[in-house]
């Protein structure tokens, strides 16, 4: 909730995305990619229902967006990048 009062109140301000923010809005459709899905749903609630509680979502959202930054920087899909991973 914290995170939605604060995308109202810039918007509401009319404050422009830092950079930031604009890679972040990204990530929900990498994550409906990565899932296999055109969900609705939040890109927290999307890892919430493939996770096993909110503990387990907390922590693999980190790592979902490791995983993100990492395709992105490096322009590979995420096949690639699992790939990579399980080479390691």
């Amino acid at each position: 909730m914290f995170l939605t009062g604060y995308q109202f109140a810039r918007r509401h301000l009319s404050i422009p995305l830092s950079p930031q923010e604009r890679e972040f809005r990204e990530f929900q459709p990498w994550l409906q990619k990565k899932f296999g899905t055109a969900t609705s749903q939040s890109w927290s609630q999307l890892i919430l229902f493939h996770a096993a509680d909110e503990r387990d979502a907390f922590e693999r959202f980190f790592d979902l967006f490791q995983e993100f930054l990492r395709c992105k920087h490096t322009k590979l899909d995420t096949n690639q990048v699992e790939a990579l991973l399980e080479t390691a």
